[in-house]
Protein backbone atom coordinates (compact mmCIF):
# COMPACT_ATOMS: atom_id res chain seq x y z
CA UNK A 1 0.00 0.00 0.00
CA UNK A 2 0.97 3.19 -0.95
CA UNK A 3 1.00 5.39 1.78
CA UNK A 4 2.95 9.00 1.56
CA UNK A 5 3.57 11.23 -2.19
CA UNK A 6 6.92 11.78 -2.86
CA UNK A 7 7.98 15.79 -3.78
CA UNK A 8 8.14 14.06 -7.69
CA UNK A 9 5.01 12.68 -7.53
CA UNK A 10 3.57 15.81 -6.14
CA UNK A 11 4.98 17.52 -8.52
CA UNK A 12 3.42 15.49 -11.51
CA UNK A 13 -0.26 15.84 -10.02
CA UNK A 14 -0.48 19.14 -12.05
CA UNK A 15 0.66 18.19 -15.55
CA UNK A 16 -1.46 15.44 -15.37
CA UNK A 17 -4.58 17.91 -14.66
CA UNK A 18 -3.04 19.64 -17.27
CA UNK A 19 -2.82 16.71 -19.79
CA UNK A 20 -6.44 15.83 -18.95
CA UNK A 21 -7.64 19.31 -18.91
CA UNK A 22 -6.48 19.80 -22.38
CA UNK A 23 -7.84 16.75 -23.67
CA UNK A 24 -11.11 17.04 -22.44
CA UNK A 25 -11.58 21.00 -23.85
CA UNK A 26 -10.03 20.38 -27.22
CA UNK A 27 -11.55 21.21 -30.51
CA UNK A 28 -9.96 19.51 -32.52
CA UNK A 29 -12.59 17.69 -34.77
CA UNK A 30 -12.10 13.75 -33.40
CA UNK A 31 -11.15 10.95 -35.36
CA UNK A 32 -14.53 9.18 -35.99
CA UNK A 33 -13.16 5.73 -36.33
CA UNK A 34 -10.81 5.74 -33.71
CA UNK A 35 -13.86 6.97 -31.45
CA UNK A 36 -16.61 4.94 -32.63
CA UNK A 37 -13.98 2.02 -31.81
CA UNK A 38 -12.97 3.27 -28.57
CA UNK A 39 -16.78 3.83 -27.38
CA UNK A 40 -17.25 0.44 -28.78
CA UNK A 41 -14.55 -1.75 -26.97
CA UNK A 42 -15.51 -0.04 -23.52
CA UNK A 43 -19.37 -1.08 -23.46
CA UNK A 44 -17.76 -4.77 -24.97
CA UNK A 45 -15.77 -4.64 -21.68
CA UNK A 46 -18.09 -3.96 -19.18
CA UNK A 47 -20.60 -6.49 -21.23
CA UNK A 48 -23.08 -3.87 -22.46
CA UNK A 49 -24.31 -3.77 -26.34
CA UNK A 50 -22.58 -0.71 -27.65
CA UNK A 51 -24.79 2.07 -28.26
CA UNK A 52 -25.86 3.87 -31.58
CA UNK A 53 -23.31 6.01 -31.90
CA UNK A 54 -24.61 9.79 -33.37
CA UNK A 55 -22.54 12.64 -34.60
CA UNK A 56 -23.04 16.53 -34.72
CA UNK A 57 -21.53 19.34 -35.60
CA UNK A 58 -22.57 21.53 -32.16
CA UNK A 59 -23.72 20.94 -28.85
CA UNK A 60 -26.64 23.04 -30.35
CA UNK A 61 -27.29 20.41 -32.93
CA UNK A 62 -26.91 17.42 -30.57
CA UNK A 63 -29.28 18.94 -27.77
CA UNK A 64 -31.84 19.49 -30.42
CA UNK A 65 -31.88 16.06 -31.19
CA UNK A 66 -31.56 14.92 -27.68
CA UNK A 67 -32.46 16.74 -24.93
CA UNK A 68 -35.21 18.34 -26.29
CA UNK A 69 -36.67 15.01 -27.27
CA UNK A 70 -35.67 13.78 -23.63
CA UNK A 71 -33.77 11.41 -24.71
CA UNK A 72 -31.43 11.85 -21.87
CA UNK A 73 -32.84 9.30 -19.63
CA UNK A 74 -30.10 6.34 -19.97
CA UNK A 75 -30.57 3.04 -17.87
CA UNK A 76 -26.83 2.16 -19.03
CA UNK A 77 -25.74 5.22 -16.78
CA UNK A 78 -26.31 3.42 -13.43
CA UNK A 79 -25.11 0.38 -14.76
CA UNK A 80 -21.41 2.29 -15.93
CA UNK A 81 -21.25 3.54 -12.45
CA UNK A 82 -21.85 0.29 -10.79
CA UNK A 83 -19.82 -1.65 -13.07
CA UNK A 84 -16.95 0.12 -14.63
CA UNK A 85 -15.99 3.57 -11.92
CA UNK A 86 -16.63 1.89 -8.73
CA UNK A 87 -14.99 -1.35 -8.81
CA UNK A 88 -11.83 0.69 -10.26
CA UNK A 89 -12.39 2.94 -7.38
CA UNK A 90 -11.92 0.06 -5.04
CA UNK A 91 -9.13 -1.40 -6.70
CA UNK A 92 -7.36 1.92 -6.26
CA UNK A 93 -7.90 2.72 -2.61
CA UNK A 94 -7.33 -0.79 -1.58
CA UNK A 95 -3.89 0.09 -3.14
CA UNK A 96 -2.50 3.75 -1.48
CA UNK A 97 -3.77 5.16 1.69
CA UNK A 98 -6.82 7.51 2.54
CA UNK A 99 -4.61 10.02 2.75
CA UNK A 100 -2.90 9.67 -0.37
CA UNK A 101 -6.48 9.08 -1.77
CA UNK A 102 -7.48 12.81 -0.45
CA UNK A 103 -4.53 14.56 -1.87
CA UNK A 104 -5.32 12.47 -5.13
CA UNK A 105 -8.72 13.97 -5.55
CA UNK A 106 -8.73 17.20 -4.19
CA UNK A 107 -5.68 18.12 -6.73
CA UNK A 108 -6.38 16.03 -9.60
CA UNK A 109 -10.55 15.04 -9.98
CA UNK A 110 -11.95 18.24 -7.39
CA UNK A 111 -10.38 21.17 -8.82
CA UNK A 112 -10.25 19.72 -12.58
CA UNK A 113 -14.15 18.95 -12.47
CA UNK A 114 -15.37 22.77 -10.69
CA UNK A 115 -13.12 24.21 -13.77
CA UNK A 116 -14.51 22.02 -16.72
CA UNK A 117 -17.91 21.71 -15.24
CA UNK A 118 -17.40 25.80 -15.57
CA UNK A 119 -16.56 25.96 -18.31
CA UNK A 120 -19.08 23.49 -20.94
CA UNK A 121 -21.29 25.07 -18.98
CA UNK A 122 -20.71 28.58 -20.31
CA UNK A 123 -20.04 27.50 -23.50
CA UNK A 124 -23.11 25.38 -23.88
CA UNK A 125 -25.33 28.56 -22.69
CA UNK A 126 -23.40 30.67 -24.88
CA UNK A 127 -24.46 28.34 -28.44
CA UNK A 128 -27.93 28.19 -27.00
CA UNK A 129 -28.04 32.23 -26.53
CA UNK A 130 -26.62 32.77 -30.16
CA UNK A 131 -28.99 29.93 -31.14
CA UNK A 132 -32.01 31.43 -29.65
CA UNK A 133 -31.40 35.20 -30.74
CA UNK A 134 -31.52 33.94 -34.19
CA UNK A 135 -35.02 31.97 -33.39
CA UNK A 136 -36.74 33.82 -30.84
CA UNK A 137 -38.85 36.96 -33.27
CA UNK A 138 -39.80 38.21 -30.14
CA UNK A 139 -36.57 39.57 -27.80
CA UNK A 140 -38.98 39.94 -24.85
CA UNK A 141 -39.04 36.50 -24.93
CA UNK A 142 -35.34 35.67 -24.81
CA UNK A 143 -34.85 35.53 -21.39
CA UNK A 144 -37.27 33.65 -19.76
CA UNK A 145 -37.44 30.81 -22.51
CA UNK A 146 -33.86 30.68 -22.59
CA UNK A 147 -33.52 30.90 -18.73
CA UNK A 148 -36.13 27.56 -18.57
CA UNK A 149 -34.63 25.64 -21.72
CA UNK A 150 -31.09 26.06 -20.60
CA UNK A 151 -32.00 24.53 -16.96
CA UNK A 152 -34.58 22.06 -18.25
CA UNK A 153 -31.38 20.82 -20.58
CA UNK A 154 -28.33 21.23 -17.21
CA UNK A 155 -30.82 19.57 -14.91
CA UNK A 156 -31.03 16.66 -17.53
CA UNK A 157 -27.52 16.63 -17.98
CA UNK A 158 -26.67 16.35 -14.54
CA UNK A 159 -28.86 13.63 -13.29
CA UNK A 160 -28.89 11.27 -16.39
CA UNK A 161 -25.81 11.44 -18.61
CA UNK A 162 -22.08 11.25 -17.61
CA UNK A 163 -20.55 14.83 -18.19
CA UNK A 164 -17.64 14.70 -19.55
CA UNK A 165 -16.05 17.21 -17.58
CA UNK A 166 -16.10 14.16 -14.83
CA UNK A 167 -14.99 11.53 -17.37
CA UNK A 168 -11.91 13.65 -17.59
CA UNK A 169 -11.30 14.38 -14.17
CA UNK A 170 -11.82 10.47 -13.18
CA UNK A 171 -9.28 9.66 -16.34
CA UNK A 172 -6.79 12.05 -14.82
CA UNK A 173 -7.10 10.19 -11.32
CA UNK A 174 -6.87 6.84 -12.79
CA UNK A 175 -3.70 8.08 -15.36
CA UNK A 176 -1.88 9.24 -12.38
CA UNK A 177 -1.76 5.95 -10.21
CA UNK A 178 -1.61 3.74 -12.89
CA UNK A 179 1.13 5.46 -13.77
CA UNK A 180 3.08 7.26 -11.41
CA UNK A 181 2.03 5.37 -8.54
CA UNK A 182 1.95 2.04 -10.41
CA UNK A 183 -1.35 0.92 -9.00
CA UNK A 184 -2.15 -2.09 -10.43
CA UNK A 185 -5.86 -1.55 -11.66
CA UNK A 186 -7.77 -3.64 -14.15
CA UNK A 187 -5.88 -3.71 -17.13
CA UNK A 188 -9.03 -4.05 -19.43
CA UNK A 189 -11.64 -1.81 -17.64
CA UNK A 190 -8.77 1.01 -17.65
CA UNK A 191 -7.87 0.51 -21.42
CA UNK A 192 -11.32 0.90 -22.54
Amino acid sequence: MINNLTPEQITQISIYREEWRDIALSTERIQRPSAAEAVNNFYKTIGVQPPIIMWFDSPYAALLTIAFKNQFANPLVKQFKKDFFSPLLQELKSQISSDCYQILTSQLKNSLEKELKGQFQVQIKKDLVERFRTELSNQSQLGSDFQKTYQQIIDSMKSQCIPPELLACWGSLFDFAQTELRCNLEGPKWLA
